[in-house]
């Protein structure tokens, strides 16, 4: 089976040249999908119908593309525009959603167009568009070792005895475990169903030499095609992506995710490291799940503290996940444990309603 060519949906499409240029040297979108393109019919091209974004059109774009705009209109109803014009007070005012002075400073434009991205975001919700597409999880940890990868399938095996329809993506498919864990062919590509739980796992094509990059693109292409839900094969409520930091880094995809979930144990070392992975992501709803606690931890306002955010649960340090032989690596807890248990309530409210 191969990976649907889709891709995760832009959520800022900028149209002009010279506005263009300030908004690279800016940089103030880094953690966003963001599209350049020179007209509005461009943008069209670029733009996924019901997916919230925001097309900003410079001074030029303003005037030589307002003809165009009644299409995109039609075809975008969650798109807001923001437009950078030369006389904000002109009968064009009428045309976008919002207007600024084209002396506007770039932070300032940036800050309106976040602004503007959020207005579209809180209106598709309103009107239910939240629900037409699964909820996007991000499963991560500063270091590998923390147990990313445990929680993630963990949380994923709670949400399926509930009835949920959940993919676990594996964002790592040169050194993760998620498939190892699950019992699952390790070389798989493509879906695969975990038989017990009825979570299915999409893998991505590996290098083909084993220590070469692997390809960021491949996984992102997979999810898009779970994110834009167009496909009974690709119905799903929740996709929990178990992503190493630097994936996540490089991909900006925690700027997609309705829940960021950082995973440390409460150790004074890996509470620090946490804390430098936080300090580098975009302002997302993010949680922190502390594995391995036993009486020897850090208590957890203090955690909290250190962290800057909230403690989504304590699992607790377990034989479950001690394996039995040197050639097996334990993966799902038994249902019933303290540990299970403890991932039921994150579960629940991640699960969309």
């Amino acid at each position: 089976m191969t990976l649907s060519p889709l891709t995760v949906p832009f959520d800022i499409v900028v149209v002009d040249p010279d506005l263009l240029w300030r908004v690279d040297a800016m940089n103030g979108f880094r953690h966003l999908m963001v599209k350049d393109m020179v007209t509005v019919l461009g943008a069209c091209d670029e733009l996924t119908p019901g997916h919230p974004a925001v097309v900003v059109l410079g001074p030029s774009a303003a005037v030589e593309s307002a003809d165009q705009l009644p299409t995109l209109r039609s075809g975008f109803a969650d798109v807001r525009v923001l437009a950078v014009v030369d006389d904000p007070t002109g009968a064009q005012r009428m045309t976008f959603d919002r207007t600024l002075p084209a002396d506007t400073p770039v932070d300032a434009i940036v800050a309106a167009t976040i602004e503007e991205l959020a207005i579209a975001r809180a209106a598709a919700d309103t009107l239910g568009g939240a629900l037409t597409r699964p909820r996007l999880v991000v499963v991560t940890g500063a270091k590998a070792g923390e147990g990313a990868t445990t929680v993630a399938i963990n949380l994923a095996a709670a949400m399926a005895r509930t009835g949920v329809r959940v993919v676990v993506v594996e964002a790592d498919p040169v050194f993760g475990d998620v498939a190892m864990m699950l019992g699952l062919p390790v070389h798989a590509v493509g879906m695969v169903t975990h038989a017990a739980t009825g979570m299915r796992l999409l893998m991505a094509p590996a290098p083909d030499r084993p220590f070469d990059p692997a390809d960021d693109d491949a996984v992102i292409a997979g999810l898009g095609a779970f994110t834009a839900g167009s496909s009974p094969r690709n119905a799903a409520d929740v996709i929990i992506v178990d992503a190493p930091a630097a994936f996540v880094h490089r991909t900006g995809l925690a700027s997609l995710a309705d829940q960021v979930v950082v995973v440390c144990s409460a150790r004074l070392s890996s509470v620090k490291n946490a804390r430098v992975l936080i300090d580098t992501l975009p302002v997302v709803p993010l949680g922190v799940v502390l594995n391995r606690v036993d009486h020897a931890r850090l208590p957890e306002q203090t955690v909290a503290k250190m962290l800057g955010a909230d403690v989504l649960a304590e699992l607790p340090l377990t034989d479950d996940l001690e394996p039995s032989r040197f050639d097996t690596v334990p993966g799902l807890v038994p249902e019933r444990s303290a540990f299970a248990r403890a991932l039921d309530s994150v579960a629940a409210a991640l699960v969309p309603r």
